[in-house]
């Protein structure tokens, strides 16, 4: 449904948040367009940095991009799905960390 509905309208934004506790945080939002890599040279150029990237030990078969996992893969055209990109046309971020030197108890 995702996948439909960027297809619709390609100006997309999302979230991503790391959060140790409610005084050390980080978040950023990032806006962008998305494109399908439907070329096999910008496709497999794609599945290249996702196989590359550090993923846990342990991780559930939707982490998995091939069966190979987590063995790198030089034939990336037995990958199944969409693969896409967003190109990035504005980000915000905020953050706080807890100064511990200056924290009163």
């Amino acid at each position: 449904m995702k996948i439909s509905m960027m297809r619709k309208n390609p100006n997309v934004c999302f979230q991503i948040d790391q959060m140790e506790d409610l005084a050390d945080w980080q978040s950023v939002i990032i806006w962008g367009t998305y494109e399908e890599l439907v070329d096999t040279k910008e496709r497999n150029k794609g599945l290249k940095i996702l196989i590359s990237r550090a993923l846990p030990k342990i991780s559930s078969e939707t982490v998995r991009l091939s069966p190979e996992w987590p063995f790198p893969t030089k034939d990336y055209t037995h990958i199944e799905g969409i693969v896409f990109r967003i190109r990035v046309t504005e980000k915000t971020g905020r953050s706080e960390i807890l100064d511990t030197e200056n924290y009163r108890k």
